[in-house]
């Protein structure tokens, strides 16, 4: 993940330097430490709705010099004044189907800023994808509930809500995408 989103910002990380960030679905809080490192954000605000994963990305963060709010609360129930630098997520999208899912990314490019970026990791629906959950399954490793997405499904996503790519990363190892794109001026 760290090369994910080292490759993903390495062109915009002078112009993003001292950011304002938001993280949808923060889990660990270790993707937002990560862009903290990369882009020496001024301001990160961390979104999930679950309590323990809140409480892990706190104690990730703590004693880290990384000015950050916690916001229990769910992704399609969040409304800001102002829009944010970069808005991203991993591990999101795929915990949403259909018309969830739709609203889910929507909400990725109404919190971004004109001008700002959306960056956004899922795992690619691929055959090595579900070859690896099967084997995963079939020694009860496998936690989670989720439905991959396509590339297409993705870029046309990010297409439908105003978002102009900029650049795509493709894992050799984790069977997932990653996608870049700018907010367009109104």
């Amino acid at each position: 993940m760290w090369i994910a989103y080292r490759w993903l910002l390495r062109n915009i990380r002078r112009e993003l330097y001292g950011c304002r960030v938001l993280e949808l679905g923060s889990g660990s809080g270790r993707t937002a430490k990560i862009c903290a490192r990369i882009l020496a954000v001024s301001e990160i605000v961390l979104v999930d709705s679950c309590v323990s994963a809140l409480a892990s990305s706190r104690a990730r963060l703590s004693n880290t010099g990384i000015s950050a709010e916690f916001l229990e609360a769910d992704v399609l129930e969040i409304a800001f004044e102002r829009g944010f630098d970069l808005v991203h997520s991993e591990g999101l999208l795929e915990h949403f189907a259909g018309a969830e899912r739709e609203a889910v990314l929507r909400v990725h490019a109404e919190l971004c800023r004109p001008g700002g970026y959306v960056l956004i990791l899922v795992p690619l629906a691929c055959r090595r994808y579900y070859v690896m959950r099967a084997a995963l399954r079939a020694i009860r490793q496998w936690h989670w509930i989720e439905t991959p997405m396509t590339e297409d499904e993705l870029l046309d996503g990010l297409a439908d809500n105003g978002l102009e790519l900029l650049s795509t990363y493709r894992s050799p190892i984790f069977h997932e995408i990653g996608v870049l794109a700018a907010k367009r001026h109104p």
